[in-house]
């Protein structure tokens, strides 16, 4: 939204082609960068697992916090990669929209420029956002398959992935099944969005 709001300004072509860049670089490798950048050379984050090994947590508190400090990395590795995809829809959305008759006339009534990106274009710019992170949620799998490898996550990826090394098949069509139900669960989210963000959608 902030690209598009600067269409041709230095900032959109700078956002624009960064994210493409993080875009063509494999999953695993900036994993495997960010463990060498962050967690070796800086030692700022843990290199691997979900909790410090051994550590004792007094509270509840200290346990969620260490477990906050071995998301981040995994996190950021995920992120990096596939957030250009909802760049370029947003961006593209929001232009479309702001085009729109309806804008022009927002502006002519003197309403702010914040008010007419957020007020008006921005909820109308959200619909192909929302289909585009349905259908993010059946292409996580094979990311989270990577960052979970790299970073010895104890999760479902690494899950799939020792399955298939030692040929586990009850266990790999189980992963497949929750990752099905949660598609079909994502879809039904997104029709219950499509309904709040399109009065149109609650006519039909």
């Amino acid at each position: 939204m902030f690209a598009a709001s600067r269409r041709g300004s230095r900032t959109d072509s700078g956002l624009v082609i960064g994210s493409l860049v993080f875009w063509s670089l494999p999953t695993f490798w900036v994993g495997m960068l960010l463990i060498f950048l962050f967690a070796v050379t800086l030692g700022w984050f843990p290199i691997a697992g979900m909790y410090t090994a051994d550590a004792i947590y007094p509270t509840v508190f200290t346990r969620i916090a260490d477990l906050a400090r071995h998301l981040v990395l995994p996190t950021v590795a995920m992120v990096l990669v596939d957030i250009a995809q909802f760049v370029l829809i947003t961006r593209s959305s929001l232009l479309a929209t702001l085009s729109e008759d309806y804008m022009t006339t927002a502006r002519a009534k003197g309403l702010t420029p914040r008010r007419v990106l957020w007020r008006h274009g921005v909820r109308n710019a959200l619909l192909p956002v929302v289909t585009a992170t349905t259908l993010y949620a059946s292409a996580t799998v094979g990311g989270t398959i990577q960052v979970e490898t790299v970073f010895s996550w104890p999760g479902m990826g690494q899950l799939i992935y020792l399955s298939v090394i030692r040929r586990d098949y009850p266990v790999m069509e189980a992963c497949f099944l929750i990752f099905a139900v949660v598609v079909v669960l994502a879809n039904f989210a997104s029709d219950v969005v499509y309904r709040m963000l399109d009065p149109r959608v609650r006519l039909t």
